[in-house]
Parts: structure tokens; sequence; C-alpha cells
């Protein structure tokens, strides 16, 4: 008996889908791109969230970092052995930093001198505007951009010089020539990046006869999340320094994916408020044409709760089909912006679509696509028979 009342309520939804394709394919589509947008702009965010963290751990913190809490951090190379040898450990980047003045023809400026042993790391090379950045045992500079653009807004003079040109460092201690391998920087000068001039460590190292020191190392793990773990084996180390994971060291990444995390909430409610409005007043104006048919249903033994089903199941189809087309829509401009990610002043960005995400929105959308259903059925169920009937 149950199964013939299933079977009355499915077939008589799957009917009036049917008679009415043009009012069926707008709800469909509504709740497709619904789901796009509801998937979309959080994996946009997602997406820019991840670049805008990974650029500023490339650039500043690494995922976790020893820093000298007074002077310089003393016999670096024995302590990056060490780390090396650690569980997680991708690269160990020794830095030194050291203020100077910058010469090209006539024209000066002070700069951060920064020595580094990243000349293998693929973090800086993304950041190139022109040229390459250091290779090992070379003997050269590379240069912000901001040195370089009279255009640029920046806390330091330009002295506009090119890849291929020879610059000038000078302190009261030396005065030394290096030739420009390239330009590095971001459209917003993140990070520092544009505002120094970088020297492969060891040259720094001669250069300044700071010997075997550095002021921090940069760690990077082969997994972000690791960071907090790995900063507790480092402190078992004795590293003589201050050991912060990345979230510890950058206020502004910190304070932005918080924005994010808020904004996407947002965009999540208003996406589902949405949805849940435009999809339930078609649905609505497409029931009252209906009323006089639900009238007679009832008069031939059908109950309020079969008349509910029957809007309920529709509801359910329509979300089903929304998602499935939202889905694959989703997937088509996912791989798009796979090959082809967005640019921006901290990197290119693609989506950041997970299978939570996906499954989230997709349930999201089927309860709306229910409750959509529901109220206009409710609403009718609560008619009276005759006066249904009545209603032309």
């Amino acid at each position: 008996m149950k199964l013939s009342k299933a079977r009355f309520v499915g077939k008589l939804a799957l009917r009036d889908i049917k008679e009415d394709k043009k009012v069926s394919a707008i709800v469909i589509l509504m709740l497709s791109f619904s789901f796009l947008n509801l998937v979309f702009f959080p994996a946009f965010i997602n997406g820019l969230s991840l670049t805008f963290t990974n650029s500023i751990i490339e650039a500043q913190t690494g995922h976790v970092s020893i820093e000298a809490e007074n002077g310089r951090l003393s016999n670096v190379n024995s302590l990056v052995k060490k780390i090396s040898r650690l569980e997680d450990t991708e690269k160990v980047e020794k830095v030194i930093r050291v203020r100077s003045t910058a010469s090209y023809e006539g024209e000066s400026t002070p700069v951060t001198l920064v020595g580094t042993s990243a000349n293998q790391f693929t973090g800086y090379t993304s950041k190139m505007r022109s040229g390459m950045f250091l290779k090992e045992d070379s003997s050269e500079a590379v240069v912000g951009q901001f040195l370089t653009d009279e255009s640029s807004i920046s806390r330091v003079n330009t002295i506009e010089i090119e890849q291929g040109r020879v610059l000038t460092l000078r302190s009261e201690n030396y005065s030394q020539e290096y030739k420009v391998r390239g330009v590095i920087g971001t459209d917003g000068g993140l990070g520092g990046l544009s505002e120094q001039v970088y020297l492969n460590y060891d040259n720094l190292e001669e250069l300044t006869d700071n010997q075997n020191e550095a002021d921090i190392l940069k760690i990077f793990l082969n997994n972000r999340g690791a960071a907090e773990d790995f900063k507790n084996r480092l402190q078992e180390l004795n590293t003589r320094g201050e050991v912060k994971t990345w979230k510890e060291q950058s206020n502004l990444a910190n304070a932005i994916n918080s924005t994010f995390s808020i904004v996407i909430s947002i965009l999540s409610l208003v996406g589902y408020i949405v949805a849940l409005a435009a999809t339930g007043v078609v649905i609505f104006i497409n029931t009252t044409k209906r009323v006089r048919e639900m009238g007679i249903i009832r008069a031939i033994g059908a109950k309020k709760k079969q008349v509910i089903q029957i809007f309920v199941l529709e509801g359910l189809m329509f979300g089903l089909a929304g998602v499935l087309i939202g889905n694959l829509m989703t997937a088509g401009i996912d791989s798009y912006l796979s090959a082809n990610p967005i640019g921006s002043p901290v990197g290119p960005i693609s989506t950041q679509i997970s299978s939570q995400l996906l499954l989230s929105r997709s349930t999201g959308m089927l309860l709306t696509s229910i409750i959509a259903g529901f109220i206009p059925a409710y609403i009718i169920s609560k008619t009276e028979i005759i006066r249904t009937i009545e209603n032309r």
C-alpha cells in the first residue's frame, strides 16, 4: 500500500515536470547557476588566500623560522645540517640582511642587501620580472623592481638600472660591483621583495665578513600543516634563537585570511537566500496554476501529506538536476582556470575546489530545493478542497 502511494506521488511529480518543460528548464538553470556561484566564489577566494599566503611564506617567513633574539645566529652551517635531517624538512634558507648603498651612473639610494642561500628555490623564481634569480656560485645581483621603475610608489629612490648593467654596492667598509642578473618583485611590492638587492649568501658573507652567521633561517616543509609540530621539534634542538611558525609571524596573512573566511560565509548565506527566493517564486507561480488540479487529487482521496510530497519531490528532482549540471559547469571552469590562472599582484590564482566544498554545496542546494517546493505545497494543502476545485 505504501509502495503504491509512493509510486502515485512519484508519477505525478515526474508528469508535472515533463508537462511544463519551460518552467522546469528555468528552475533547473537557476539552481545550476546558484550552485556555480556558491562553489566558484569561495573556491576563488580560497585560491586567492592560498596564493597570498604562499607568497608571504616564500618571500618572508618560511613555514617555520629561527630568528636571532640578540645579534645574529652563529654556527648556522651546523644547525642547517641538523634541521635538514628532520622529518618533513624540504629545504632550509640562510638569510643575512645588511644596510648598504646602491649606485648606478651617479644615482644612489639606500637599500637592504639580502644574502640568501635560496638560489635553487622556485619561490623567488616565480616573482622574477625579468632575467633570472641567483644561481649557485655566481657573483651577480638581483634587484627589486622599485629600484628600477621611476613610476613606482616606494620608500626608496630609483636608480633606473636594468638587467645586464653593473651595480655598485658600498659602505664604509667595502665597495663592490655586481652585474644585475634579474629584476624581482610583485605588482604590489609584497613582502619587501621590490625594495631589496639579493646576493648569494656566500658573496654577502665574504663582503661583510660575517662568517657562518645568519639573521634568520627560513625552513620550508613538505606539509604546511606540520608547522606547529615541527616548531616543537626544533625547540628541542637548542637552536639559540626564537622559533616561530608562519602563522605567528604574519599578522597580515592571518588578518586577511580571517577576512576571507567572513566574506565566504556572507556570500554563501546570500547565495542560499537568493537561490531559495528565486526558485521558490518560480515554483510558487507555477503552483498557483495547479491549485484546481491539486483540489481534484484531494477530492479523489489524496491526503494533504501526499500533496506536499508531490511538490517536495518535484523540488528534489529540480535540485538533483541543478546540482548535476552545476557540477559539470564547475568542473569545466575549474579545468580552464587550472590551465589559465588569473593574474594578480601576489601571483597566479587558481580556484581551490575541494570534495568537501562540493559535497557541502550540493547538500545545501538539495535542501534549498526541497524547501522551495515545500513552502507553496504547504500553502495549497491548507486550502479547502471545494475552494481549490472552484479555483480557475
